[in-house]
């Protein structure tokens, strides 16, 4: 279970991202591909407190919209893993514009 409530399970990591922000603090990112175990598992549950927003989805949508789309990280997971970019997201095959990523493989 993660911190939104969904219940998911691990599939494979898409990518890493390590920055240096000086010579005592460093950020360390790893995204993974995750699917949700069914239906009943993928309600959203947070804390207001905790997480500003949280919401299922469509990768154009969050392409478009998204508060951290334009992130370099983001952007290049979702480009090595799904052939998106920002100006050709409306292209998406319609298997990866579901919000689970059910595309990805291993």
């Amino acid at each position: 279970k993660e911190e939104t409530g969904v219940v998911a399970k691990f599939e494979s990591v898409l990518g890493f991202w390590q920055r240096t922000l000086n010579k005592h603090l460093s950020d360390i990112y790893i995204v993974c591909f995750l699917s949700v175990k069914d239906e009943c598992s993928a309600s959203i549950q947070f804390d207001p407190h905790e997480i500003e927003e949280c919401r299922w989805m469509h990768l154009g949508e969050y392409v478009d919209k998204g508060k951290h789309a334009q992130h370099p990280l983001l952007m290049a997971v979702l480009e090595r893993n799904f052939g998106i970019t920002k100006p050709h997201h409306a292209k998406m095959k319609n298997e990866i514009t579901d919000s689970s990523f059910s595309s990805a493989s291993p």
